[in-house]
């Protein structure tokens, strides 16, 4: 167990790290969610303004970093993600989202 909490606290940092220098070095970037423990340790969903959530995966695909627009369950759909219009994003804004696991 101690090593789990151990490794959740790693992975947490690791996320937080890219969190803040996504947001600090990129503008009009956004988080999607809440920030620190209410996250996945794993996880960053970040939106942006003006560009396109597939455009941005295949500018990181072409330089080896997989990522996704959405979860995984909806990976074939065209659908803006039910979740991030729960949270009140407009269509445009979920388009514009990217999905970072660690």
């Amino acid at each position: 167990m101690a090593e789990m909490e151990e490794n959740v606290a790693r992975m947490s940092a690791i996320r937080n790290r890219l969190i803040g220098s996504t947001l600090d070095t990129i503008p009009r970037s956004y988080l999607n969610g809440p920030r620190g423990e209410k996250r996945l340790c794993n996880n960053a969903h970040f939106r942006f303004d003006y560009i396109e959530g597939e455009g941005m995966i295949l500018h990181l695909d072409m330089r080896g970093i997989a990522a996704s627009t959405g979860s995984a369950c909806s990976t074939k759909s065209l659908e803006p993600s039910h979740v991030l219009r729960g949270l009140g994003l407009r269509h445009e804004q979920c388009h514009g989202s990217l999905r970072l696991s660690l």
